[in-house]
């Protein structure tokens, strides 16, 4: 029984894998479930026991994005200062888009899916609360140097796709440079008195 579990989910991976490389190939206008199947290695009808729909299939590829990118969040140490903690915030957040690229960025256009386009805000909204969460505590501690609106701004924008994008892609810096450069932007705006 685990060894059948096991192949379904090696199965389901195969063609969110598949749907992914379909959709860097054609975009999202393309994503057809023949394709996929075709793509996966699999009989149509496989594609369809696991996602019943393209739209199905197209958040199930954006939800295995967002999840690792949670995940890497989610496993952060929670000592330190606030300062330290948005530091790791910003390297992980960073470093799960790096990983997931290129894939992440057609994933990402696929708003033209209204199912795909609501998940993105519920993923937008918990990262803007996970930002939130740490810079409240900075205010209390007193070490937040500019409106906590503001903070959770930048933080939002220096933290986004776009702009990971711009920075790694269309800038050709490194990831790791392009993460120091997030994370001294953030910090000295953030935290140091102008």
């Amino acid at each position: 029984m685990a060894n059948r579990s096991r192949m379904t989910a090696d199965t389901r991976e195969r063609i969110l894998d598949a749907a992914v490389a379909v959709l860097i190939r054609t975009g999202p206008e393309a994503l057809t479930m023949p394709a996929v199947a075709e793509q996966a290695d699999v009989a149509l009808r496989t594609v369809y026991n696991h996602f019943p729909s393209r739209e199905v299939l197209a958040v199930a590829a954006y939800d295995r994005l967002a999840g690792a990118t949670q995940q890497a969040v989610a496993g952060l140490a929670t000592d330190g200062t606030p300062r330290e903690r948005l530091a790791r915030f910003v390297e992980a957040f960073c470093m799960s888009l790096e990983h997931e690229s290129p894939g992440a960025a057609v994933i990402m256009a696929t708003a033209s899916i209204p199912e795909v386009d609501q998940r993105i805000r519920e993923v937008r909204a918990w990262r803007r609360q996970e930002i939130a969460e740490i810079l409240r505590a900075a205010k209390r501690e007193g070490a937040l140097c500019v409106p906590l609106e503001q903070g959770i701004a930048l933080t939002f924008v220096a933290t986004s796709y776009a702009t990971w994008q711009s920075l790694t892609v269309e800038c050709a810096l490194s990831p790791a440079v392009a993460i120091k450069l997030l994370q001294t932007t953030v910090d000295r705006r953030l935290f140091e008195p102008e």
